[in-house]
Formats: C-alpha cells, structure tokens, sequence
C-alpha cells in the first residue's frame, strides 16, 4: 500500500509541477504578445515582429509534436551499396568515368577447312595440286603444298593500352559505355614440296573493334541489377604477308584490309560485392553483311616455266588486286566476365576478361583488275587468281567455306570517376 501511494503522490505532483512549467512559459508568452501589440500601436512593427517570434517560439517548445528519429538497425557502413554507386559531381545529369585499361591478348586463328583433305576432287583440279589455305590471310598465298603456319598470335610488346569511358544517368535507369579491343601481332613460317623446294613466309596481323554501348538497367534488387545492351561495334583487320623461295625463284606479297560496321545486342548483370566493388557477367552478339573487303597480291618470277609449262624467258611480274571492295559477311559475340572497386568514391580498379569470336566470309563474285609488265603474265595472274580464290576451291560453286578467329583479353584498368 505504501508503495502505491507513493507512486500516486510522486504522479500527481510531477503534473502539478508540469502544470506550473507550462503556465509559467504561457504567461511569459502571453506577455510578448501584450508587449508586441503596444510596440505595434505605436508604428514600431519591427520590435513587435521580435516579440511575436519570442512568443511563437515559446509555444512550439512547449506544445509542438517533435518527430520521432528513425532508429538505425545495424552498421549502414556495412550494407552493400548500389551497383552503380559512383561519382560525386552529376555533369550532363549524370557521372562520368574516363580512364585506361591495359590489355594482353590472344588471338587463335582457323582457316575454315582443310579443302585438300576434305574434298578429294580439289587435289586435281585444274590439273594441279591444290595447295592449302593459309591460316590468317584470306587469299592463298601458298606456292609448295606442306606447310607449318602458326595459328596463334599475340602481341611481342606484352600490354596494349586502350583509353575507355562510361556515362551513367543521375537516376541510373540507363548508361553509356566505350571500349576498344585491340590486337596485332607477326608471325614466319615455312611451306616445303618435294625436291627439297622452300619457301619462307612472314605475315603480320593488326585489328581493332570499337565498341558503344546503350544500357537500360533493371533493378532486381537493390545489390543485384539487369541491363539490356544495344550498341554499334566498328571494326577491321590489315594482313599483310610476303615470301620468298629461292629454290623456285620465286617471291611475292599480298595485302588485305578488312572493314564493318555491325550492330550488337546483349544483356550484364551487375552484383554488388564488399568494400563498394560489383561483380559485371555479360554476352553480346553481332552481326552485318555490309563489311568490305580490298585485297593486293603482287608476284615475281625467274626462270622456271609458267602455269602452262612454257619456259619464262624474262623475269615475269603481274599484280592482282580487287577492282572495288568485296562484299564481307561477319557474324559474333562475346562473353565478358569484370570485377571492379572503388577507392573513395572517385577511383574505380577494374580486372577483366573477355573473349570475342568472329565469323566471315567474302563474296568473289567480282572480278579483280589483273595487270602484268606482258601479255602473258596477265594470263598467269588470271590463272593465279583462279586457283586462289574460292571459285577453284569450292569446285565452281563459289562458296568458300566460312573463317573464324577468336581473340580472349585480359585486362587491368583503372577510371577516374567525376
């Protein structure tokens, strides 16, 4: 009993002290009022305005509702951020990021089709042995049927720079993004014949394909989003090749250059990870039937006998090169795999790995301009481009099987992020 009267006494003279708090607070209030309407009759209305803040004040301390702090549960230092969490200054209405990635890539190369071996009618054609396609260039370059080419290439210097930047809109529904895989490298090799015959070859390789991006993203959740990928890839190689064969007096070189444009679709998902770092999987592919493709291949000769078995009496020389651009037919896509992290907020360190297949073709239904320091060296260009191009190795029909080459990078990058 003695406890619970305490507790009713304690109760009611806490709310007889309250009363008396805030009636003391109201009667000092009330009196700003008073002394801010006496100031006002007399045209002081900036004192008054003084008063009335005086006792406007007292009364939101006293009555106002104060809005309760929204507790925080855990550490939100810990919580994963946004994957497109970035930037610190919004310019264009969005953040940007420009940096550099160093690459090292790898290219590995196949012809199509050994036609020699699949295709026995094409080991006598034309009344000669068919000699076998060359690895990388497209035209057949090959004058004695063994050879030992390379089918991998990679750059001697190691890395490749490329520059590389990303723009990302302030309310992160959507971005934009440019790459570029770069890769070149050279390569000799030996063809051998019967009789001891050799010749010996060098070929380099030089590409490029850039690439812009449009992003719509997705969000999955807030750690895990999706983007849809529509973009432009502009792209080519050069390969430019020579031998020579001094058991057959022989020596040449060719040239070939390789463009297209090509749209490209695909799809990233992007994971957010710890310590403001996400994880990016993604795939696209291509595909146009607008490329083109300009050839050259220059061819000199002395002694010996011609492709009729005639003795050459002069040093022969005859040019065949494309009299406008073959059609190119190119296809592909590409899987890409990057972990990047961010370093206050403004630093972005980016490992990456990326491979690319492409398919092509070229169309040869057009003839090529043919041109010789004689008459007869016109005929044996002629000959020469009949039997190296696809209409003598596909049997007439024309159809030259498809090549492919397939470049994997891997890269370390880094992007300033605005």
């Amino acid at each position: 009993m003695r406890l619970r009267e305490f507790w009713k006494w304690a109760f009611l003279l806490s709310l007889l002290f309250i009363s008396f708090s805030l009636s003391a607070q109201e009667t000092k209030a009330i009196k700003f009022d008073l002394e801010a309407e006496a100031l006002e009759a007399k045209g002081n209305f900036e004192e008054a305005q003084i008063k009335r803040n005086l006792a406007r004040e007292i009364r939101r301390n006293n009555f106002a509702r104060q809005k309760p702090e929204t507790p925080l549960v855990g550490d939100p230092i810990a919580k994963q951020p946004h994957p497109f969490s970035a930037g610190n200054k919004v310019w264009l209405k969005g953040f940007w990021e420009l940096g550099f990635r160093g690459n090292i890539p790898r290219a590995d190369f196949n012809s199509g089709m050994d036609w020699a071996l699949d295709n026995g009618r094409v080991l006598t054609q034309a009344g000669f042995p068919y000699m076998p396609r060359n690895t990388i260039p497209y035209q057949n370059q090959s004058v004695l049927p063994f050879i030992s080419e390379a089918e991998r290439l990679s750059p001697k210097e190691g890395i490749l720079p490329t520059l590389h930047f990303s723009y990302t809109a302030e309310n992160k529904k959507w971005s934009i993004e440019y790459s570029n895989l770069p890769m070149h490298g050279s390569y000799g090799h030996f063809a051998y014949g019967f009789d001891n015959q050799i010749a010996r070859y060098q070929t380099a390789f030089q590409m490029y394909d850039h690439r812009l991006m449009v992003r719509i993203h997705e969000e999955l959740d807030q750690e895990r989003w999706f983007s849809w990928d529509f973009g432009l890839r502009v792209g080519g190689w050069t390969t430019q090749s020579s031998f020579v064969s001094p058991t057959l007096n022989q020596a040449g070189d060719l040239r070939e250059v390789a463009r297209f444009v090509a749209p490209s679709a695909g799809f990233r998902i992007y994971q957010s990870a710890i310590k403001n770092s996400r994880i990016e999987f993604g795939s696209d592919v291509f595909y146009t039937t607008g490329g083109t493709l300009d050839y050259e291949r220059r061819f000199m000769q002395e002694g010996g006998v011609n492709f009729a078995g005639v003795p050459l009496v002069a040093t022969q020389l005859y040019k065949v090169e494309s009299s406008k651009p073959s059609e190119l037919k190119i296809s592909g896509a590409d899987i890409n795999l990057i972990y990047s992290f961010l370093i206050s907020q403004s630093h972005r360190i980016s490992f990456g790995a990326k491979t690319t297949g492409y398919t092509w073709s070229a169309n040869e239904s057009v003839l090529p301009r043919v041109t010789g320091a004689r008459g007869e060296d016109v005929l044996s260009g002629i000959y020469n481009w009949y039997t190296t191009s696809a209409i003598y190795e596909a049997d007439g029909d024309g159809k030259r099987a498809s090549r492919y080459f397939v470049v994997t990078n891997f890269y370390v990058g880094y992007n300033y992020v605005f």
